[in-house]
């Protein structure tokens, strides 16, 4: 805090021109960050997009030549499925029938596995528990159901189309390499074989492809530079790396999403962060995925990055050797100005006027020089206005005698009829006295609520001798202060109700005033049980089209401006009637203004 209050000090305490060409040199150097954080941003961006592209292109490439292999093999497997020769020899009865079958069904499974490259084994094991295998031995147990392993119900889902495996309970527990002595190691595809026509099932067909097949495409080898492929089943069990010692993160495998077919996406890695893409091969049913350490592909625009910072270190450079010329450029005729201004302070108003500037400087000089003349006829007629003041003062204090007069002459009155016993008479002469003095009284333009009361009670009084009692009235308010008022509030109002609310009636007239604190606003209502008003005719008292032309309301409207001027929004005047039902004229105050 102390830092900032520091630095602020300082830019206050400069000079105009320096302040210009520090803003200057400031604006220069955010311009140029921005510039070049955009610029640092945007080539990143394009880089790794670039990427991202290049690694969906890759990819479907791959997936493409993975796709034609595997359904290579899966067209040699659907040729066994439908091969009727093997579905009749299939479960053979006797020996002898199991004997020519297996000589019979080799000899399919031998041809098949010559044309293939990859291909590790053959194999068919019947309902029966028979095997035909090409390199694989099988040693089933006694009463070995094909139909009870997790492989058959996988493959049977699939109705003859053929399921890939890297994991399965039937070649991982029972099948041994016959040549190598050893388990079978790879991937496992697996088909039912089925008669159709009679709807009976007659075995499995299982395919194993070897393990390093998929590491001795050229493809891969080529080209994949930085890039690691795998092959992913959809259980996520057993990854199968294309790539030779490579390995895929957890987190990777957790971020592929087996409701889409592909996706791609970054994840941290140890030091660095790598770029993930994945597509779902169909013909295979595993997804198919490449891993990319993003910090390569930042290598490639080091050099950029380079040339920038030289480039903005420049222009910072430049922009500060520019500052300070602009800002001596632009304040020029400044200073002259402030020296005449100086002199005028000091009361010296006949300083040279001769602005040779035409910009705002210029005007903003000549500006001044008017003033200064302006100043000079001020001072000369100062001393007439004076003399001006204090004659229109003498004549407003004669003016004041006649009314001060008249009151003393009505307090006279008032005082001699109380001697002769006429008390009903001596009582309007002092409501009329007290009256004229609370409307001469220019004492101040704000009265408390007590008073703007006795004020109402005396226009009340005499309003109702004059008119013979045509109307009642009570008031009633609390707290007896009440807020601080605009001086004559209420009178208006109550003026305004007699003459126009009780117009044309002569009995049954009630005037209400009531007063109250609700909550944090003092209320203040004058109630009328008269003629009422329309709600065009509420309008109009507020409208400011009709304030000059309708003179029958100005006291309501004179009431609110003056309560608005006041109190400012928080207090106003409200206006709710009903036409043949009376009006209530509400004040509202805030809690500050009560006293």
């Amino acid at each position: 805090m102390r830092v900032i209050t520091g630095i602020t000090t300082y830019l206050s305490n400069m000079k105009l021109r320096e302040k210009i060409g520090f803003a200057v040199a400031v604006l220069s150097v955010v311009q140029v960050l921005v510039i070049g954080l955009a610029v640092y941003t945007f080539n990143a961006r394009i880089i790794i997009e670039r990427e991202r592209e290049f690694l969906s292109q890759l990819i479907a490439v791959v997936n493409e030549d993975l796709t034609s292999r595997i359904e290579g093999f899966n067209s040699d497997a659907l040729d066994i499925v439908i091969n009727n020769t093997i579905k009749e020899q299939l479960n053979g009865a006797t020996d002898l029938e199991v004997g020519i079958a297996r000589r019979n069904i080799m000899e399919v499974l031998n041809s098949k596995s010559i044309s293939r490259r990859g291909l590790l084994d053959i194999s068919i094991i019947d309902t029966d528990a028979n095997t035909y295998g090409i390199r694989a031995a099988y040693y089933l147990p006694p009463g070995f159901d094909i139909r009870a392993t997790e492989v058959f119900r996988l493959a049977e889902r699939l109705n003859g189309g053929m399921i890939w495996l890297n994991e399965n309970d039937i070649t991982d527990t029972y099948a041994q390499d016959s040549i190598l002595l050893g388990p079978l190691r790879g991937l496992t595809g697996a088909a039912i074989i089925k008669d159709y026509s009679s709807d009976e099932i007659k075995g499995l067909l299982l395919m194993i492809i070897d393990e390093d097949y998929f590491e001795h495409i050229e493809y891969s080898n080529r080209r994949l530079e930085n890039i690691s492929l795998f092959l992913v089943p959809s259980c996520r069990d057993r990854i199968v790396s294309i790539t030779p010692e490579a390995a895929l993160a957890e987190e990777a495998l957790e971020r592929i999403d087996p409701e889409s077919d592909r996706g791609i996406f970054s994840i941290p890695a140890s030091g660095d962060e790598l770029l993930i893409s994945y597509v779902r091969n169909k013909a295979l049913g595993w997804y198919l995925v490449t891993s990319s350490p993003i910090s390569s592909l930042r290598k490639t625009f080091k050099q950029t990055v380079h040339i920038l910072l030289l480039s903005l270190a420049l222009s910072m450079l430049l922009s500060f050797l520019l500052a300070g010329r602009i800002s001596r450029w632009v304040t020029r005729g400044l200073d002259a100005l402030a020296e005449k201004m100086l002199h005028v302070g000091r009361g010296n108003f006949t300083v040279p006027m001769n602005p040779n500037h035409f910009d705002e400087i210029g005007q903003l000089d000549r500006v001044f020089d008017g003033m200064v003349e302006d100043i000079n006829r001020l001072i000369e007629s100062r001393y007439q206005q004076e003399l001006r003041a204090k004659e229109a003062g003498f004549k407003a204090l004669q003016a004041q005698i006649n009314p001060h007069f008249l009151h003393n002459t009505l307090d006279m009155l008032h005082w001699r009829l109380e001697e002769k016993g006429e008390q009903e008479i001596s009582q309007s002469i002092l409501s009329l006295g007290n009256l004229f003095r609370y409307t001469i009284d220019d004492s101040s333009i704000h009265a408390s609520l007590s008073d703007e009361i006795g004020n109402v009670e005396d226009y009340l009084f005499l309003r109702n001798n004059t008119s013979r009692g045509s109307f009642g009235y009570s008031i009633t308010v609390e707290p007896n202060e009440g807020p601080l008022l605009p001086k004559l509030t209420l009178q208006p109002l109550v003026e305004n109700a007699i003459v126009h609310g009780f117009k044309g009636r002569k009995r049954g007239n009630v005037l209400t005033i009531r007063g109250r604190l609700n909550g944090k606003i003092y209320l203040l209502d004058v109630i009328d049980n008269g003629i009422g008003m329309t709600p065009e005719e509420i309008s109009r008292i507020f409208d400011a089209e009709y304030k000059t032309q309708d003179a029958h309301h100005i006291g309501i409207r004179n009431v609110e401006e003056r309560i608005r001027y006041m109190y400012g929004e928080k207090g106003g005047l409200t206006i709710s009637s009903e036409f043949g039902f009376g009006t209530t004229i509400r004040i509202s105050i805030p809690a500050e203004g009560i006293r």
